[in-house]
C-alpha cells in the first residue's frame, strides 16, 4: 500500500520520543522513564516516524546489533489513524529497512501484542513465548518472622536517571546483586536469586 498524499516516513526527531512514550503509556505498556533516552543514545537511526504533514502519526524502532541480529519494537500509531492501513505500511517499511541493515540470514525479533499475532505471522514471524505482566497493591500483615532490623549493607550505583544497580551483603556474607528501574506508575525491582561468598 502506498501512503496517501500528505504522509511520509522519515527518521524520528529526538524531541518526538516523549510523544511515542505517552502513546505507549496510554496503551498500558508502562515504559521506563529512561528507556527511550537510553535507546536513542544507543542507536538514533533505529527510530522511524510516520508523519502527517509535520505531525507525528506513528512510529517504531528497528535495531541492528552489529548486523547479526535485528529487533523491531515500540510500533504504535496515533489512535485516530488506526485501522486505515497506514500502520501496516509503516510496519512493512520498518521490516524491509531493517533487513537492509542486517547481514543475510540474520534473525529479527520483536515485541508485539496478542491480537496482532496473525498480522505478524503474515510478515514471517512465529510466536516464541508469551509474556504476561500483573500488577496490584499487596494487602496483609507483616509476618512475625520478618526481621525489622536491616541485616545487610548495600552499595548502589545509578547508571542513568531512573535505572540503578545495587549489591547487598546479607547476614551470611552473601552478595546479592539486583537492579531497579523506575517506570511511570511503579518501580520494577529485580534481584538475583543465587548468592556467592563475598570473601
Amino acid at each position: 500500500m502506498q501512503l496517501p498524499a500528505g504522509f511520509a516516513i522519515t527518521p524520528m526527531r529526538e524531541n518526538e520520543l516523549g510523544i511515542l512514550g505517552e502513546w505507549a503509556a496510554a496503551e498500558g505498556w508502562n515504559p521506563g522513564h529512561s528507556d527511550l533516552a537510553i535507546a536513542w543514545q544507543t542507536d538514533p537511526q533505529a527510530f522511524v516516524a510516520l508523519r502527517e504533514g509535520d505531525r507525528l502519526a506513528g512510529g517504531g524502532s528497528i535495531y541492528s546489533y552489529d548486523g547479526l541480529f535485528g529487533f523491531m519494537g515500540l510500533f504504535i500509531m496515533r489512535a485516530d489513524l488506526r485501522r486505515q492501513g497506514l500502520g501496516a505500511t509503516l510496519w512493512h517499511w520498518r521490516q524491509d529497512t531493517l533487513l537492509q541493515r542486517l547481514r543475510s540470514g540474520a534473525t529479527i525479533g520483536m515485541d508485539g501484542v496478542f491480537n496482532m499475532v496473525p498480522f505478524y505471522e503474515r510478515g514471517g514471524f512465529k510466536p516464541a513465548y508469551r509474556d504476561l505482566r500483573y500488577q496490584g497493591i499487596a494487602a496483609g500483615r507483616r509476618s512475625p518472622r520478618c526481621n525489622r532490623r536491616p541485616q545487610h549493607r548495600s552499595r548502589r550505583q545509578e547508571l542513568h536517571p531512573g535505572i540503578a544497580v545495587a549489591t547487598a551483603r546479607d547476614s551470611r556474607r552473601r552478595t546479592r546483586p539486583g537492579s531497579t528501574r523506575s517506570r511511570r506508575d511503579a518501580v520494577r525491582t529485580t534481584r538475583c536469586r543465587g548468592g556467592r561468598n563475598a570473601g
